[in-house]
């Protein structure tokens, strides 16, 4: 809602209504060419006001592959404390494969992607500043393949936890 208030700003003199549209179906799987969410249309009224439809965030993605195939991960933001020590590209050589769009509010930052030889990419290390706080998500993983035992990922979840927590080393 914070997105779509930063949007549309109410004009001096007018109004600016916001109407929520929670996803069609939740928890299910975006068809590969729906429009991502969160996404706002605007309508302008007689006498100054605009109703923006919101339809929010399905918080989901489109493509999933459990093949246990490796990804390529690309540090777009090598300065940020998040990526302190981590090469600028490492493989995970078994993971699922996530491909975009991912059904989320466009992150503040995207510190790492995620590729695939196939073509299906995925903005896998993000954050989003809300109000006080941050949020980071981090995507690699999951129960099926040992990433979590990875040198780098687990670095990654270290760096993400003392930045968070304020801890400069």
């Amino acid at each position: 809602m914070q997105n779509a208030k930063k949007a549309f700003p109410a004009p001096e003199g007018e109004t600016v209504e916001f109407k929520l549209v929670p996803p069609a179906r939740r928890y299910t799987t975006p068809k590969k060419n729906s429009l991502p969410t969160p996404r706002y249309y605007p309508r302008k009224y007689p006498g100054g006001k605009t109703v923006v439809t919101v339809h929010l965030p399905n918080c989901c993605f489109p493509g999933y592959r459990p093949d246990g195939k490796p990804s390529h991960l690309n540090v777009l933001k090598p300065d940020h404390p998040i990526a302190r020590g981590l090469p600028r590209r490492f493989t995970i050589p078994n993971t699922e494969m996530y491909n975009e769009p991912f059904h989320v509010p466009d992150p503040d930052e995207v510190i790492i992607e995620e590729r695939w030889p196939t073509g299906e990419w995925f903005r896998s290390a993000a954050v989003w500043n809300i109000d006080k706080g941050k949020v980071f998500y981090f995507r690699p993983g999951h129960e099926t393949y040992k990433v979590f035992h990875e040198k780098t990922m687990l670095k990654v979840v270290e760096n993400a936890a003392r930045w968070l927590g304020g801890l400069k080393k």
